[in-house]
């Protein structure tokens, strides 16, 4: 099911989400029927597979967008998650604008790319071929993901890339390339981010990133930021636990 997130993110409005990690159908239904306007079901740092990608994007898609990030900037990797029918994929590691001609290669369909033919549930196994193939290039969205300080340095021809629909920047391994790890508030870091936002949003693009709480999103949402995660579906289960937990201590002094 194909979902109007690909007119929002082009309108640079405003779109709340969170990410899926644990492979696990039911909690992904959960989270999704949340209200949220999109999920990204991850595979680069999840146990989630090609097969497993499929239930998780049926019980998601009738309650928001689902995108999914992929492993690699690989045909293979690119295509064969596309053809399960999510909203979009978000492509990891993407340094320089011969990397995100790549990615456009490999998610569009000429002309933009040349993207591997094999549309068939999100054709619904052939039954909506000629619609989904008229507008596949339009509503299944390419994200590239900025999370390098080579990224940083190259973004102006970066964000040049015919194709690609938005940019999202990765704080943690741009923390890292940065040489302050998992420090993500460092001056240094925020630096880049700032400069790597204020090309996207001159180039008429949107820009998005992952945030650790609703406050810290609020002040890259005043700075231009549209495309917002905050959590995850192992952080409610985690913080809820724990929370629930805390308030049961009082039964047992």
């Amino acid at each position: 099911m194909l979902h109007d997130l690909d007119i929002r993110v082009r309108k640079q409005e405003v779109v709340l989400g969170t990410w899926l990690y644990l492979n696990d159908v039911g909690t992904a239904e959960i989270v999704a029927g949340a209200g949220f306007d999109f999920v990204i079901i991850d595979m680069e740092h999840s146990p989630t597979g090609i097969s497993a990608l499929r239930s998780l994007i049926m019980a998601v898609e009738h309650r928001c967008a689902p995108i999914v990030r992929v492993k690699a900037n690989s045909p293979e990797c690119i295509s064969a998650a596309l053809d399960m029918g999510p909203a979009g994929v978000m492509v990891p590691r993407v340094n320089t604008a011969e990397q995100a001609a790549v990615a456009v290669q490999n998610a569009k369909y000429y002309p933009l790319g040349l993207r591997g033919f094999g549309p068939y549930r999100v054709s619904d196994y052939t039954r909506n071929m000629p619609q989904v193939l008229s507008e596949a290039n339009k509503k299944q969205m390419l994200w590239v993901q900025i999370e390098h300080k080579d990224a940083v340095k190259n973004i102006e021809s970066i964000v040049k890339t015919p194709g690609v629909d938005a940019y999202f920047i990765g704080p943690g391994d741009l923390s890292q390339s940065l040489g302050h790890l998992g420090d993500t508030g460092h001056p240094e870091v925020v630096a880049a981010m700032e400069k790597a936002l204020a090309c996207i949003k001159n180039a008429g693009i949107s820009a998005g990133s992952a945030f650790g709480s609703v406050g810290q999103a609020a002040d890259w949402v005043k700075k231009g930021m549209s495309i917002i995660t905050v959590g995850a579906d192992f952080r409610f289960v985690l913080n809820g636990a724990a929370e629930t937990f805390k308030s049961m201590q009082c039964l047992a002094p």
